[in-house]
């Protein structure tokens, strides 16, 4: 959906992100769109870790065994923001 609303803003003729522009938060922090944040075009990108669907695959499992999961499982998410967003923190990510 942020590709779509920058090219609506782009094609209407307004300034996209960074600090002058409309300001655009996307929810797919993959390293595309992490991309477009450090190019200024996304201000905000809040991750929703895909990295949730092998978390609840272990604890299934471990349950099946007998183990008991912890009372609070938690996978790690990150919002990026546009002015503070390196390539180096883009190229560390797993996806």
């Amino acid at each position: 959906m942020a590709d779509g609303a920058i090219q609506a803003l782009q094609e209407a003729g307004m300034k996209v992100g960074g600090a002058d522009g409309v300001a655009v938060i996307s929810f797919d922090a993959n390293k595309p769109y992490l991309q477009m944040t450090l190019e200024g075009l996304i201000n905000c990108n809040v991750e929703c870790n895909p990295l949730h669907g092998p978390k609840v695959k272990e604890i299934i499992d471990n349950m099946e065994k007998g183990i008991q999961p912890q009372k609070k499982e938690l996978v790690d998410e990150e919002a990026f923001f546009w002015d503070t967003i390196t390539q180096e923190i883009i190229n560390a990510r797993q996806y």
